[in-house]
């Protein structure tokens, strides 16, 4: 299904502010993740801002990491400035989802303060980082990249083609937002 940020904008809120927010909050819905009474626990490989969160902030307690400390638009519960891969060193017993957004930027504007993420947190790492958090835990893994990811072994629940809308991209390649489970 694709979404073009125009229409989840026209819902308002916070989905008119950051529309991402509101895709994550409909497939974490879609695959039957959130708690009404409980917030859910997230384990976020890849934190950045936290603008995923901002639909669901008081229902999500957001153990989070990045190599990079950035101005938060949502304050995670526990936040590590480390890379993907000391996701285990927070030692939770269980989560409720595991998310990975790994870095990634359809056009090179800006790149060269970007480089970092190539060396300490790449692409493939990150989302198989987020695999392997996933198959520990058996829980589910949202994805968000500009293609479809599914390795062997994985079913998508859930997904939704993002068209996002920017000054710089003028209706750029739409972005995929999916959730992973491990087939049994």
């Amino acid at each position: 299904m694709l979404v073009h940020q125009v229409e989840v904008q026209r819902k308002g809120g916070a989905c008119a502010k950051y529309p991402s927010s509101c895709i994550v909050l409909q497939l974490l819905d879609q695959a039957g993740l959130l708690k009404p009474l409980h917030p859910i626990v997230i384990l976020d490989l890849t934190y950045g801002q936290g603008i995923f969160y901002y639909s669901i902030k008081g229902k999500a307690m957001v153990y989070a990491l990045d190599i990079r400390h950035l101005k938060w638009v949502i304050k995670p519960y526990r936040f590590m400035l480390k890379s993907c891969e000391h996701w285990r060193e927070f030692g939770l017993e269980s989560v409720d989802v595991i998310v990975v957004d790994p870095p990634f930027s359809p056009y090179k504007r800006g790149w060269e303060r970007r480089k970092h993420y190539e060396e300490n947190c790449s692409v493939v790492k990150c989302i198989n980082e987020g695999l392997k958090a996933a198959e520990h835990y058996s829980r589910p893994l949202l994805v968000h990249y500009p293609f479809r990811v599914q390795p062997y072994g994985w079913d998508v629940s859930a997904e939704v083609w993002f068209q996002g809308w920017t000054r710089l991209s003028k209706l750029p390649k739409p972005t995929w937002f999916g959730i992973l489970r491990k087939e049994r």
